[in-house]
């Protein structure tokens, strides 16, 4: 199994034991999802080993501050999807530091419009996923400000945002892919 670069364990019940095991033991890997399974901080703590992960998805997987911030020594790291971990702001301020960044689902963390600010910091997003995290007009300000000239695709649905603010976006031309619901 040494030979593996894509390895899929969504939902599978693994640990944290298993995260150390899947570190020390496929070193190809480039791409792990081990979403919706409980290895939380230790856990992370065991991929942040991982240096060649190009793509981590690891959501619902019970990670707080600490855990992510394991996830920042993965330099080598374009996408990241860390959905429904309830970080809040504190965990922006920690993506915020992966300017290699291309990809990012931070859905259902409630990071709100403070937490967007800080997101806008990763100049070379080409997508940016932000459902389900009570971001307003004052966050989408900050988007439309940002001069996130690569970001491509958003998705900013279910928020605080009503009808009249799609008008807002028009200020980001580069948008190709936008997703709103009110």
């Amino acid at each position: 199994m040494k030979q593996l670069t894509h390895l899929d364990l969504r939902n599978t019940g693994i640990t944290k034991k298993s995260a150390e095991l899947i570190s020390n033991e496929l070193p190809k890997l480039t791409y792990l999802n081990i979403s919706y399974n409980d290895i939380r901080n230790e856990g992370a703590k065991y991929l942040s080993e991982m240096k060649q992960l190009t793509a981590l998805e690891v959501y619902e997987i019970y990670l707080d501050i600490e855990g992510l911030s394991y996830l920042t020594e993965l330099k080598q790291l374009t996408k990241l999807n860390v959905n429904t971990n309830l970080f809040g702001v504190e965990g922006c301020k920690i993506v915020s530091g992966m300017k290699q960044l291309k990809e990012l689902w931070i859905n259902e963390n409630d990071i709100g419009d403070e937490g967007v600010k800080y997101l806008c910091e990763l100049k070379s997003l080409t997508s940016l996923h932000l459902e389900e995290n009570n971001i307003g007009v004052e966050g989408v300000k900050s988007l439309c400000s940002a001069n996130l000239s690569h970001l491509a695709t958003l998705e900013i649905r279910d928020n605080q945002l009503i009808e009249d603010d799609y008008q807002l976006f028009e200020s980001m031309p580069q948008l190709i892919d936008l997703s709103l619901e009110w």
